[in-house]
């Protein structure tokens, strides 16, 4: 299930795309720096942190293999209504994701659209 954010206008993140790294295996995010709205990004620090290690660039992609986690996309969904931030620890629309990846969540995601009250 999505966990717990404090984001305050989110009930829950729910993060099915991760970034490993080749070297170490160590699991974490990756994102790619598009604005200077990314210059504070708190998912970058929370990836130097406790994810792989490696900053939200370019260069950083070809360090990391990047997967979309079946697992964690066919984990149960709440069953009340809830305001989920998919994917708030990457972009998902970023030029590093999969365009069947996008399809395969927002079909996973369908279900729940009408559940919102």
């Amino acid at each position: 299930m999505p966990g717990k954010t404090p984001i305050e206008w989110a009930d829950l993140s729910w993060n099915p795309v991760h970034a490993y790294d080749k070297k170490t295996g160590k699991p974490g995010w990756h994102c790619e720096h598009v604005s200077d709205g990314c210059d504070f990004c708190y998912s970058e620090t929370r990836n130097k942190w406790i994810g792989t290690g490696r900053p939200f660039t370019r260069e950083a992609r070809d360090q990391v293999d990047i997967d979309l986690d079946e697992k964690r996309l066919l984990e149960p969904m709440p069953k009340k209504p809830s305001r989920i931030f998919v994917c708030d620890m990457t972009d998902l629309f970023g030029p590093f994701i999969k365009e069947e990846w996008i399809d395969r969540i927002l079909e996973v995601k369908r279900p729940c659209a009408g559940r919102a009250g």
